[in-house]
C-alpha cells in the first residue's frame, strides 16, 4: 500500500475512533433515558410517544422550511410519515400490498 493511502487510512481511523468515542460517551450518558419499547410493551406498560412525536415535530419543521437545501412538499411528508407509522404499527407489508393492489385496479381503469 503506498504511503499516502496508508496515511489518508489512519487519518479515517483516527476520526471513526473519535465519532465512536463519543457515541459511546453520549449513549453511556443518557442510559437511564433510553427506552426499550419492546420490553415495556411485553409487560403490558403504557409508553410514552412524546419524544418520537416532538422529533418526528422537530424534523418536518427544519424539512419543511425555505431555509433549507432540501425541503420535503408537504406530499413528501406526508407520504413519508404513513411509511413510518406503518412501520411503528407492524402492518408495513399489509399496507403495501392494499396500496399495490388498489394501484393496479385503478391502472386497470384508465388503460
Amino acid at each position: 500500500m503506498p504511503k499516502r493511502q496508508i496515511q489518508l487510512t489512519a487519518v479515517y481511523i483516527k476520526k471513526l475512533t473519535g465519532i465512536l468515542r463519543d457515541l459511546d460517551t453520549y449513549v453511556s450518558g443518557q442510559f437511564n433515558s433510553i427506552i426499550n419499547y419492546a420490553a415495556a410493551r411485553r409487560s403490558g406498560e403504557p409508553i410514552s410517544t412524546a419524544q418520537t412525536e416532538s422529533a418526528v415535530h422537530r424534523l418536518l419543521h427544519r424539512r419543511m422550511t425555505a431555509k433549507q437545501q432540501m425541503r420535503w412538499s408537504p406530499r413528501g411528508a406526508h407520504f413519508m410519515l404513513k411509511v413510518r407509522t406503518s412501520i411503528m404499527n407492524g402492518t408495513f407489508e399489509r399496507d403495501h400490498i392494499d396500496v399495490a393492489q388498489s394501484t393496479r385496479c385503478q391502472q386497470r381503469r384508465a388503460a
